[in-house]
């Protein structure tokens, strides 16, 4: 739920990922690579640092596709205006609604979230 929610999580084990709010990593996925990495103080994971667009996006992404929706104190302030320029468009449409200062998915928008999400990323 913590990736829902853009919260930080950690990881552990093969496959695992992780996630601090500026950067995302990723453990090996192989059992015995992962064990001999750990082993011998080598990475075991990969990783990337998240540029705010990415952010931006992300959290568009993961929160419109949660019950409560996206609401503009989710985003950073240099991003409210291009969301809410991008959404108007979405609510006109009746795939968006904007319900207690959450926007959030109608049953129309549910089965094209995907397009609906793209829509509104940088």
């Amino acid at each position: 739920s913590n990736y829902w929610a853009g919260v930080d999580y950690l990881g552990l084990g093969p496959s695992a990922h992780s996630y601090d709010r500026v950067s995302r990593q990723w453990n090996v996925s192989n059992n015995i690579k992962y064990c001999e990495a750990l082993e011998q103080g080598l990475p075991y994971f990969e990783g990337e640092t998240l540029t705010p667009e990415m952010i931006y996006n992300e959290t568009v992404m993961t929160h419109l596709r949660t019950m409560q929706g996206i609401s503009l104190n989710n985003l950073k302030a240099e991003f409210r205006d291009y969301f809410v320029s991008r959404v108007k468009v979405l609510l006109g449409r009746g795939d968006i609604k904007l319900e207690n200062g959450y926007y959030k998915l109608t049953k129309k928008g549910i089965f094209i979230a995907d397009s609906l999400i793209v829509e509104l990323f940088i």
